[in-house]
């Protein structure tokens, strides 16, 4: 069963600017995923789809006057916000019994770590994040980039990329292994 338009229609309830979110990251995660080495028809493929598509299931537990807000969070809406992927990580698990692969519920807990450390909600750097949180944390940022949000307009691919880069010289905050396959991916695309 495909369970993305389902996952889809729940992303646009928590965010109505994120129509087609599941099904961006999933292809741009499998194609990351793959250009890393990671076999199609793998287990640790498998937890990847179905994280890269449960990733913010936690913004459930967000208010909603937090969620769709349209401009930038105050420092106390940006804690409240950051606490998604906890919950998220508690979600999977409740809603399992318990009875989940736990590597989904790392990526989905660990989806907003940096590789530099300065990211959240553990501070965990480097290889510590598990390689699917890698994967969705690139993807991720790249999506919401290139489409309409909220709080501001979609950027080109081309300025998406350039600011990722950016970031990453400043940072870095994304795997660089990584992000250099992703970046490869991208211009191969134009």
């Amino acid at each position: 069963m495909n369970v993305l338009p389902l996952l889809n229609y729940l992303t646009t309830l928590l965010d109505p600017y994120a129509i087609g979110h599941v099904s961006n990251m999933n292809k741009l995660a499998v194609e990351l995923a793959i250009a890393a080495g990671v076999h199609s028809d793998s287990v640790e493929m498998e937890n990847i789809e179905l994280a890269t598509a449960l990733h913010d299931i936690g913004k459930f537990g967000i208010p909603e006057s937090i969620r769709r807000q349209a401009g930038a969070y105050m420092p106390s809406e940006r804690l409240i916000m950051e606490q998604h992927p906890v919950i998220g990580a508690r979600i999977l698990i409740l809603s399992m019994n318990g009875d989940i692969n736990p590597e989904i519920v790392k990526i989905a807990k660990y989806h907003h770590e940096r590789w530099n450390g300065s990211g959240y909600p553990e501070g965990l750097e480097g290889m510590q994040i598990p390689l699917g949180a890698r994967i969705v944390a690139i993807c991720d940022v790249f999506d919401a980039m290139t489409h309409d949000r909220g709080y501001r307009h979609a950027m080109t691919e081309a300025d998406a990329l350039q600011e990722m880069t950016d970031l990453q010289i400043a940072g870095p905050i994304y795997d660089p292994t990584l992000f250099r396959l992703f970046l490869e991916l991208r211009k191969a695309k134009q």
